[in-house]
């Protein structure tokens, strides 16, 4: 994968697009990497990392949940059913 600056990028943005439409690209800031551009026509690539990010998406979802408290459907069930027989 080709590495280009921020101001590589900036400077140079007609030979980023052209090195794009063969290879990923990857722009670094301050040595970072900060993003990664790839050709549109890459569909596969594309899916693959709208997965993953809806995935990600999901999964700080489900972890803000629990610091909020969420305890989940089993224990939920659980301490229902206690408090319905505890009644009895």
């Amino acid at each position: 994968m080709t590495l280009f600056t921020a101001s590589d990028a900036r400077r140079r943005f007609g030979r980023l697009l052209e090195t794009v439409q063969r290879e990923p690209v990857t722009i670094t800031k301050n040595g970072r990497a900060v993003a990664i551009i790839v050709p549109s026509s890459d569909n596969d690539l594309i899916l693959e990392m709208q997965e993953f990010l809806e995935d990600r998406q999901w999964c700080e979802r489900v972890a803000e949940a629990e610091r909020g408290g969420y305890i989940g459907a089993r224990e939920s069930k659980r301490i229902l059913s206690e408090a319905l027989n505890a009644e009895d």
